[in-house]
């Protein structure tokens, strides 16, 4: 299993700080840090296993960067 409670901030976090790496360095760290904040909490309040957590994070992280590269593929062959 894995949790959605992490896997949605991560995959948020992730693409965000695909884009803006470049621009706002200091901002993906923050929603990083957001987003382990979150899957921690899980953990915290007993609602998730730590490995639903760490399995959450993992495909959040997986979700991103595949959109991302969806998303930069679109957008090339709209440009050219």
């Amino acid at each position: 299993y894995s949790s959605a409670h992490a896997a949605n901030p991560m995959a948020a976090a992730g693409y965000c700080t695909l884009l803006l790496k470049k621009k706002l360095p200091k901002l993906t760290i923050l929603l990083i840090l957001w987003a382990v904040f979150v899957a921690y909490s899980r953990v915290y309040l007993a609602v998730h296993f730590p490995a639903d957590i760490i399995t959450g994070l993992l495909f959040g992280g997986l979700y991103s960067i595949v959109i991302y590269f969806i998303y930069k593929k679109v957008n090339a062959n709209y440009l050219s």
